[in-house]
């Protein structure tokens, strides 16, 4: 974990003021608002649009940084490094929030929390050997899931049946584990390939 930050401070110099790094840096720096608003208003129905709001433009930030990466010829190293972290906190700290009041987002945060240790357990390894893994598909599936499910957590209380709730939970959880075993495929063929 401490090459992991290493790496992500020698990369800091000069490259947080591009914009993309900025709209990454936003995200991350944001993660705990919708969050710390839930807790302080936990029921009121303007709030939780508020906070909707909030959120939708703190996940926003996710889209339009790889977006202007890409266009600016901005794509760096240390970006790679900070958009996980932040996509990371971002979703685990608003769900955190919610989980103090209800078991959908308890069951998400922590299958969430189980695979996100994981990962960071295959990436210290990967790196061990120096090597590194490439974000998957499905793990971007996996973001948008529990950004929808997120948003729909928030909204006003008795707007969605529990039983769609339900269900929601059901497909979330089986996109996180597709996008971790996705993950862990490919630590076995980098480790595979080590081993040969």
């Amino acid at each position: 974990m401490a090459t992991y930050f290493q790496r992500l401070r020698s990369g800091f110099k000069g490259n947080f003021l591009k914009p993309s790094n900025i709209l990454t840096q936003i995200r991350l720096l944001g993660s705990p608002i919708p969050g710390i608003l839930l807790l302080i208003f936990p029921n009121d129905f303007s709030h939780r649009i508020a906070i909707i709001i909030v959120f939708a433009v703190i996940a926003s930030t996710d889209i339009f940084d790889g977006v202007v990466a890409r266009a600016r010829g901005e794509v760096t190293k240390y970006g790679e490094l900070l958009d996980p972290i932040a996509d990371m906190f971002f979703g685990l700290l608003t769900l955190a929030a919610l989980s103090v009041s209800d078991e959908h987002a308890q069951i998400i945060l922590i299958v969430l929390l189980s695979r996100q240790l994981h990962l960071c357990l295959m990436h210290k390894r990967i790196q061990d050997i120096g090597k590194s893994m490439s974000v998957v598909f499905s793990g971007k599936v996996k973001t948008v899931a529990v950004s929808v499910f997120t948003v729909l957590l928030l909204l006003p209380s008795g707007l969605i049946n529990d039983k769609l709730f339900d269900l929601l939970t059901v497909v979330v959880c089986a996109i996180t584990l597709y996008s971790w075993l996705s993950y862990a495929g490919q630590f076995s063929r980098i480790i595979g390939e080590k081993i040969d």
